[in-house]
């Protein structure tokens, strides 16, 4: 009997076999562990102590899936509370989006769904991208009304140079808080603008 042959057998008697280390746990309701099927498990138990290392890990692939997630949404965090960050700029429904993808992402995992996992997976990426993007628009205006009021902004080996009217006029005073606010954005916006 091949390998598969004896995982066919053993799953129509619901008989369950386990790789543990160089030993094969095993599982079997009462009376269907026949002498015969022993002397089979015994004889093939090198194989199929290879066949199930061999085979997907559920529990591996769930890993796998939340570190690739959560590498992806690295590219698109620019503050550590962006559900804060985006309530406060007006971004709910984005907000919202992500915290449900996130709620649900973590119901699925702890169910033990990977397609389901895979999907909220998906959603929550998507969201922090979208989130990303109306950060990125929001910095970009912000630049625009910076030179509109004077600043000059240059990036140096430092970092970011500015050069602003002085006295600052009140209306400019905002915009300056909220450069220093956003001085990470401005210089990956800058950066971003020479290439």
């Amino acid at each position: 009997m091949t390998t598969e042959e004896i995982l066919t057998e053993l799953q129509k008697r619901e008989i369950k076999i386990e790789a543990r280390g160089d030993k094969l746990h095993i599982e079997a309701p009462a009376g269907t562990m026949t002498p015969e099927l022993k002397e089979l498990l015994r004889q093939h138990k090198k194989e199929l102590i290879g066949f199930k290392k061999e085979a997907k890990d559920p529990q591996k692939e769930f890993h796998q899936l939340l570190i690739s997630t959560f590498t992806e949404i690295d590219q698109y965090r620019f503050t550590d509370f962006p559900l804060a960050w985006a309530k406060k700029n007006g971004h709910t429904d984005i907000s919202f989006n992500m915290f449900k993808a996130e709620t649900n992402l973590n119901g699925a995992v702890l169910e033990g769904h990977l397609e389901e996992s895979k999907y909220w997976a998906g959603k929550l990426v998507a969201g922090y991208k979208q989130l990303y993007e109306a950060y990125r628009l929001e910095i970009k205006q912000l630049i625009a009304s910076l030179k509109a009021a004077d600043f000059e902004l240059s990036l140096t080996e430092e970092g970011l140079k500015i050069n602003y009217p002085d006295p600052l006029p009140e209306e400019a005073q905002k915009l300056y808080e909220q450069l220093k606010e956003n001085t990470h954005g401005v210089i990956n916006c800058l950066k971003e603008a020479e290439q």
